[in-house]
């Protein structure tokens, strides 16, 4: 479980932000029908959205740079030259949003002004979050996959070698269509053919 809790936080990360920006929005404007009603619930919504992002980034990149410390030549360093832009991306998008973004929304609708633009930029910054979370959630889950087929493997080959190999049991005879034999003094058209044993063969034969 200590090893797997950088996937899970990927996932909560990514969940979350799937779950606000692509249901719970939607739903309050769809709930309360008048956008002066629905805009303060979404905002509010995004603000945490925002800093789930700024407390799950940060928290990935340390993880990613002690796995570097540990192994500076092993997958740790692929690790965290795989990650770090991405998190980083997601951290100033969070950071745009909340302290950029959202005050001139505030602002603006202070004033009675246009919040088509603003709108679109919050939308496009909360869009490329769930990007790069869902980025860091393939790279990590398929880590993690490989992880546990060499384990496996690793397992296999254990027991490989401490059970013997048991050899298999021969193979039964199959039926097989034979012909019984017959007196020399009979036709060929007494002798019939049939499916049977070739042990019931040679008792057949003896009865003639």
């Amino acid at each position: 479980m200590r090893r797997q809790w950088p996937l899970l936080l990927v996932a909560l990360w990514w969940g979350g932000l799937s779950a606000l920006s692509f249901v719970a929005v939607p739903l309050a404007f769809a709930h309360f029908g008048s956008p002066a009603l629905a805009g303060p619930y979404a905002a509010r919504l995004f603000q945490i959205q925002s800093w789930a992002s700024l407390g799950a980034a940060p928290c990935l990149l340390l993880w990613a740079r002690a796995q570097a410390w540990r192994a500076p030549v092993s997958p740790g360093t692929g690790l965290l030259a795989s990650l770090w832009p991405w998190l980083l991306i997601a951290a100033l998008a969070a950071l745009a949003q909340e302290f950029g973004v959202a005050q001139r929304i505030v602002s603006a609708r202070a004033r009675g002004a246009d919040l088509r633009l603003w709108h679109g930029a919050g939308t496009a910054l909360v869009l490329l979050q769930w990007v790069c979370a869902l980025r860091v959630l393939i790279r990590l889950a398929g880590g993690a996959l490989e992880a546990g087929l060499s384990r496996a493997r690793l397992v296999c080959g254990a027991i490989d070698k401490i059970v013997p190999h048991r050899k298999r049991p021969p193979a039964r005879k199959s039926w097989r269509p034979c012909q019984w034999l017959a007196p020399p003094g009979l036709s060929g058209s007494r002798r019939s053919r049939r499916a049977c044993h070739p042990c019931r063969c040679r008792a057949s034969a003896r009865r003639f």
